[in-house]
């Protein structure tokens, strides 16, 4: 089988090399809660005083690694009788590597022993010879075993459930090459049907999250005796409450989309769509829409490149070319429960073919967002668009297609959709700008800067190392910052005799600004976050010897902030907007 990768394996000796990965992670999740049920039992042990009559540190040498392991011998009494013993904990390990622990044991069990002093021992009242000198769990080498166990199993399920049939995937590939039609790599291209269910990402979430729980289980448990304990450990226990709290944050997240949006199908009338030449389609959802508000239609082509230098990597993502459309009708009936749109577009003949497994990945991006405040459409996916036999340098949109279903992109649309509410008073006008937020977005920072301030309150409570609290309040604090800014944002403008009145920021905090309306004279974005490949920015007006006043905040895209930036400009200021320029972060300069 020599040169033959995993992917083209046969589906029985994949499962034969994923086995011993997930008995790794049963083994370690065994032993997890083993150890946790001894810890639990041992609870009700009867404490007796023991002599300690020897204690040393072995030292075992195998191969590359090194272990160690507590030597000691010990008596007790119990009900008139005297027994002895050499068991220290409950580990099944005969020894293992962590030095400090058997060093610190037995360093405590010399002093006892010189200092003719007892040392506290358990024993089952049940059975006097079952003895031991420390009851609980050891909760550092639970934390080992709880990392080793989710790399394993995870790595071993993730093989067995992430690619149920490499071989015939592997065919797929090898058919779709020898045609000359790579779109046949993907199952729903072929068929020119892509659904779009937001449950279907619990088919890897949800067995992260059961993973997480079980292995996590126990060493939570722990985690307020080791904090009473005053353990470094327990600081490293908190990952796995965190983690477990952001992956139950995004199944949440998945079942609520499901519920409120429903599943979504992407039905192409040509398959592929043809680069110079038509992509066009319906997208069937089952929620009835708001029509009268319209559907915005956007499909772009995004070239992924990587840039490598001696110290690092960056991934850079292009906008070849992008394309827009706002849809007004449904081709349901009005009293159906479920809505139909079409869309039709025309790609430029030199662009390129989708290419989503090259080095160079080449994705065409079909997005559609109802309009209407609450609209249950919001989806994006990849389409297949490659040059066929149909392909035309030539070819021009046909506008009457476009004209029957699709209306003008207005300013005030675009603006009222990215959260804009425009009142014209006559000689006043005013603005009320509230910014982009998504349920998911919040959710995620809210999880972060929560976890990490309370396990700086943990530390401090529990009087931990100061430095790690010191170092996770540091991380928390602006988070909880960035958590509140975001959520308190609002910019709020009027206009009235040749001024502005500015305000933004957190609206309790922020002051007022009156600049005169012709000192204004730039206008810029800057992108502050990247999220799974989607870009997010703010927009900026600045006036002459000013700082850049926020007038924008998460606008999701470069292009579709372009148009809000310009839209917003003209509507404020009058005019027709300056260049725009793309703003470093921390740029605050007044020239």
């Amino acid at each position: 089988m020599a040169g033959q990768s995993y992917n083209s394996l046969p589906r029985g000796c994949m499962v034969g090399f994923a086995m011993p990965f997930v008995l790794v992670g049963v083994a370690a999740t065994g032993f997890l809660y083993w150890s946790t049920y001894q810890a639990y039992q041992a609870q009700s042990w009867v404490e007796v005083p023991a002599t300690i009559l020897s204690a040393s540190v072995k030292t075992h040498r195998g191969g590359d690694s090194t272990t160690y392991s507590v030597e000691t011998r010990y008596r007790y009494d119990f009900e008139g009788k005297t027994y002895h013993s050499d068991r220290v904990s409950f580990s099944p390990f005969t020894s293992d590597g962590d030095r400090n622990w058997h060093r610190a044991m037995v360093r405590r069990l010399k002093k006892h022993a010189s200092d003719k002093t007892p040392y506290p021992c358990f024993v089952d009242h049940a059975a006097p010879e079952n003895a031991v000198l420390e009851r609980g769990a050891r909760f550092s080498l639970m934390l080992l075993v709880s990392v080793f166990g989710l790399a394993f199993g995870g790595a071993g399920i993730a093989m067995l459930t992430l690619d149920r049939n490499p071989g015939w995937q592997e065919k797929r590939l090898q058919m779709a090459q020898a045609s000359g039609q790579m779109w046949r790599v993907r199952s729903d291209w072929e068929a020119g049907e892509i659904r779009i269910a937001p449950l279907k990402r619990l088919r890897y979430l949800l067995p992260c999250l059961v993973l997480l729980s079980i292995l996590a289980l126990p060493t939570i448990l722990l985690l307020p005796q080791e904090f009473q304990r005053e353990s470094r450990w327990a600081y490293l226990g908190l990952i796995g409450p965190f983690a477990i709290a952001i992956t139950a944050v995004k199944v949440f997240t998945a079942v609520w989309h499901q519920i409120r949006r429903g599943v979504t199908r992407i039905q192409l009338a040509t398959v592929p769509g043809v680069i110079g030449g038509p992509v066009t389609g319906i997208i069937h959802s089952s929620r009835k829409l708001n029509m009268p508000a319209g559907v915005r239609v956007t499909l772009r082509c995004d070239r992924a490149t990587r840039d490598s230098s001696e110290t690092r990597s960056i991934a850079i993502t292009e906008t070849c070319w992008q394309d827009e459309q706002t849809i007004l009708i449904d081709l349901k009936q009005s009293d159906a429960n479920e809505s139909a749109v079409p869309f039709d577009f025309v790609a430029p003949f030199d662009l390129p073919d989708s290419a989503p497994l090259e080095d160079e990945k080449v994705d065409w991006i079909l997005t559609a967002k109802g309009l209407a405040v609450g609209s249950p459409l919001d989806i994006t996916c990849e389409v297949p668009v490659y040059r066929t036999v149909d392909s035309s340098e030539d070819l021009k949109r046909p506008e009457s297609l476009v004209a029957d279903f699709s209306g003008p992109d207005q300013p005030d649309d675009i603006l009222l959709e990215l959260g804009v509410r425009a009142v014209d008073g006559g000689v006043r006008k005013r603005w009320w700008i509230t910014g982009q937020k998504t349920l998911s977005g919040i959710l995620t920072l809210l999880v972060f800067a929560g976890g990490f301030d309370l396990a700086a309150f943990l530390v401090f409570r529990y009087e931990g190392p100061w430095f790690i609290g010191v170092i996770l309040g540091l991380i928390g604090f602006p988070l909880t910052l960035g958590f509140i800014h975001t959520m308190l944002w609002r910019c709020r403008i009027e206009t009235a005799s040749g001024m502005v009145r500015i305000r933004s920021g957190m609206i309790p905090l922020a002051r007022w600004k009156n600049i005169p309306l012709d000192d204004f004279d730039r206008l810029s974005i800057r992108q502050t976050t990247r999220v799974n490949e989607k870009t997010y920015h703010e927009v900026y007006f600045q006036a002459r010897n000013r700082k850049p006043i926020t007038v924008g905040k998460g606008i999701y895209g470069k292009h579709r902030t372009l148009q809000y930036a310009a839209a917003l400009w003209r509507q404020v200021i009058g005019s027709e907007p300056p260049e725009i320029k793309t703003r470093s972060f921390g740029d605050n300069d007044k020239t």
